[in-house]
């Protein structure tokens, strides 16, 4: 797959059920995976959860050539050492591939590829201002469009995509303006600038925002067939 970025969002409906007996044959839960799918408390957590990480599984198969079975799905923290949160990747063999995962409500979505992030989020989630996310310039601008809500989730959704490259923390966000790179659809990384890609949902009515981040000079491909 090269430099290639794979990526993909859909609704959590669209997506195969990965609580039903014939769906999870096929798929080499980790003890991480399930034992974080057990810690979210609502039900349709827990579904968007697998059905997420149902997702990078197929789309990374799909990229690599190889059966979604035989993907393994990795995390570690850089700080901490954990196993159970921190950077993704699937492990296929001994070949270590980088992913994005990101769910909501009623969404998920997946980046496959190095120094790509991929976040969802659900609109509804921003229909007043959210203290310390966005600076006092994004929300004036955010309160002044026609869409406020979708405004404060585009914003969002990148600021997070940066927490996942490991270029800022949520500490911080209030901090950073990326306005700018919204609207021009490109993030000055510094030596590698990153382009900023909204991505439709496949099977959705409008209510999700999705904004994948990845290297300007990646060939983006988006599986709507999923």
């Amino acid at each position: 797959m090269s430099d290639d970025v794979w990526a993909a969002a859909v609704t959590v409906s669209h997506a195969v059920d990965p609580t039903a007996s014939d769906a999870a044959d096929d798929i080499a839960w980790t003890p991480q995976e399930l034992e974080r799918a057990e810690r979210l408390r609502r039900p349709e957590d827990r579904r968007s959860y697998l059905a997420a990480h149902r997702l990078v599984r197929t789309v990374a198969a799909r990229a690599l050539v190889v059966p979604a079975s035989r993907l393994i799905y990795r995390q570690r923290c850089d700080r901490c050492g954990g196993t159970d949160h921190g950077r993704p990747w699937l492990q296929h063999e001994d070949r270590r591939v980088p992913v994005s995962v990101s769910h909501s409500r009623n969404a998920v979505a997946c980046a496959v590829g190095a120094r790509s992030t991929i976040d969802v989020e659900e609109i509804s989630g921003f229909e007043h201002e959210v203290a310390g996310i966005l600076s006092t310039s994004e929300e004036s601008r955010a309160a002044g469009s026609k869409h406020p809500a979708q405004v404060r989730a585009r914003l969002w959704t990148l600021k997070e995509c940066l927490v996942k490259q490991g270029w800022t923390t949520l500490d911080e966000l209030e901090g950073i303006d990326v306005m700018d790179a919204v609207d021009k659809g490109v993030f000055d990384a510094g030596s590698e600038p990153m382009r900023v890609v909204p991505l439709p949902v496949v099977g959705g009515d409008g209510a999700q925002v999705v904004t994948l981040l990845a290297p300007a000079a990646a060939k983006i491909l988006i599986e709507e067939g999923v």
